[in-house]
């Protein structure tokens, strides 16, 4: 058995994928506390193993089919906008289906029925029946894997590791059996050989063992070694290993005779070529080194993420690998039931309290998108600390009523550990002439406000929860009190003043603004607005905020908010 520990992101996302990819090949891994045991017959399977899992998950017929059978049901129920959908997928399968099956018996038939299709301009049964048709001929096995395959390829593979081995364009024509057999030699061989080589090396009694190994290699770099090794002794050979070649950078007891580069993981690597600040021992022709072993783990990478659209999310974790797993597989479950980020980081938190007390554990988040060809990455480095978690798990509700591309938003914000002032300020000033529920913005500074006391290390803020959304309650309700005199139309180029001197920091000009409008209205001025000045209670942003929201909301929003 061969053990592999968990390290940098990256390779524990490898590991979760090749777990993943040999779990749906219903194959038994070997999970250590710090990662896997994995054996050279799991390797012999793998590249079958490693087709099957992409063919069935990026089903093109599940995913067509399912967007088919939504659309069609718009459709179906009146949403005559719903068919330009219909057509616009039919076209795409249409064109691929005419790309590479054109004269076969299937092809033919899904040419046909997708002109058929697209002719019919209103829902009829002769429509649905045609489309249900049309779904069960693109699941012709012939079809659905040629199509399957090009699209991971493309679309999941591609942004990965850009052309390399059976990803070339140029194999495109090639069978999946071949690209099987591609793949098995480009990855598998190496990693058996290398590892062959490794443990020969440490047993060998004589030379001629080394020798006749190193001859029934096919592994470029150690039919390399069969030159030097001609005229040394074993004691040699293992002296000229130890010294001329590097050791793996990610896994411990490999030789690396690979380097690290674009070609095997693109969103953190550079070419050799520009990576001359990160060379190894000064030589500009050298970066990482890495063994066979850890370029299979990391194309195993892509089955490890959560990959949505263009993005990749992977959670990191401390702990033990099968934490790690479990909430990878949380994260890729609730994504599959289409619930929205937010909801699926609180749902890992409450999951992690109900097992256990201990919610210190630091969860690191990372999304990311690769564009191979542009050598472009954007990475988020999102990360989950008991301050957050204190905040997700005492506070939910106060997310639940925030509209969801806000909730969205401030959730990122405050996994990026930017203060989410900005992002209100925005919000509020896009949304002030809208019909927007102006109390969103009262939660969201509460939200924004219980994070500070979290960060300072606040015990006991879910305890004085409610006194301190009293303070903020308050200012709302008499930023309101004053609206209703004043009007909305007034009240609203008020709130643009008090936001630009929110966001500007100015205390005198806001200070100067509100008390001009109580003096007009005859109201008393509660308390609490003086806490500007020296923001005992609350921070200038936070009442601030408090108070423009009430002073444009509705008066039915106000009822709603009092009920």
């Amino acid at each position: 058995m061969i053990p592999l520990h968990m390290g940098e992101w990256h390779i524990s996302q490898g590991l979760v994928g090749y777990y993943r990819i040999m779990k749906h090949a219903n194959q038994k891994v070997e999970a250590r506390n710090d990662g896997l045991q994995i054996s050279i017959a799991d390797l012999e399977i793998l590249p079958e193993s490693y087709f099957q899992f992409f063919l069935d998950k990026y089903s093109i017929q599940k995913r067509d089919s399912y967007r088919l059978q939504q659309a069609l049901g718009r459709f179906r129920s009146g949403k005559k906008e719903a068919k330009k959908a219909v057509d616009d997928i039919v076209k795409s399968l249409n064109d691929k289906v005419g790309k590479y099956f054109p004269e076969t018996m299937e092809g033919k038939q899904i040419l046909a029925l997708g002109d058929r299709i697209r002719m019919n301009k209103e829902y009829t049964a002769d429509l649905e029946e045609d489309t249900l048709q049309y779904c069960q001929l693109v699941g012709t096995k012939k079809i659905h894997d040629k199509l399957t395959l090009n699209y991971f390829k493309a679309v999941i593979l591609g942004p990965y590791f850009g052309q390399v081995s059976f990803l070339n364009v140029v194999k495109n024509e090639l069978t999946i059996a071949e690209q099987v057999e591609l793949f098995r030699k480009d990855y598998i061989v190496p990693v058996i050989e290398e590892y062959q080589f490794t443990k020969l090396l440490n047993t060998a009694k004589t030379e001629q063992e080394i020798l006749e190994c190193l001859e029934g290699c096919t592994h470029e770099h150690l039919t390399k070694l069969k030159r030097p090794f001609k005229k040394l002794t074993i004691d040699e050979m293992r002296e000229y290993i130890t010294t001329r070649v590097n050791r793996c950078s990610f896994f411990e007891g490999f030789y690396a005779f690979e380097e690290y580069n674009e070609g095997n993981f693109s969103p953190l690597a550079l070419s050799a070529k520009k990576a001359i600040n990160f060379s190894w021992e000064g030589r500009g022709s050298l970066t990482i080194p890495m063994s066979a072993m850890a370029k299979l783990i990391l194309f195993c990478a892509p089955a490890g993420a959560t990959i949505s659209g263009k993005k990749s999310l992977f959670v990191q974790l401390d702990g033990s690998f099968d934490k790690l797993l479990h909430a990878n597989e949380s994260y890729a479950v609730a994504k599959e039931n289409n619930k929205a980020f937010d909801e699926i980081i609180f749902d890992i938190i409450r999951e992690t309290q109900q097992k256990s007390h201990d919610t210190l554990n630091h969860y690191l988040l990372l999304e990311y998108e690769s564009d191979y060809s542009s050598k472009k990455t954007l990475l988020d480095y999102l990360m989950l600390t008991p301050a957050l978690c204190q905040l997700f798990m005492q506070h939910h509700s106060l997310f639940q009523k925030l509209s969801f591309t806000l909730r969205n938003a401030l959730v990122h914000e405050l996994l990026q550990h930017r203060d989410p002032k900005p992002l209100l300020f925005t919000h509020f000033r896009n949304n002030i002439n809208s019909k927007f529920i102006s109390s969103e913005i009262l939660h969201a500074v509460l939200i924004r406000h219980f994070y500070q006391k979290y960060q300072k290390g606040g015990e006991s803020v879910a305890v004085h929860s409610k006194k301190e959304s009293a303070y903020v309650w308050v200012l709302y309700k008499s930023a309101f009190a004053v609206q209703e005199k004043i009007g909305e139309t007034k009240a609203k180029q008020v709130a643009y003043r008090l936001l630009n001197a929110s966001r500007a920091g100015d205390k005198q000009l806001f200070m100067d603004t509100v008390m001009r409008l109580y003096i007009s209205v005859d109201e008393k001025m509660p308390d609490l607005l003086l806490n500007v000045l020296h923001e005992e209670k609350l921070d200038f942003a936070s009442v601030a905020n408090a108070w423009i929201a009430g002073l444009i909301s509705k008066k039915e929003e106000k009822n709603d908010e009092q009920q």
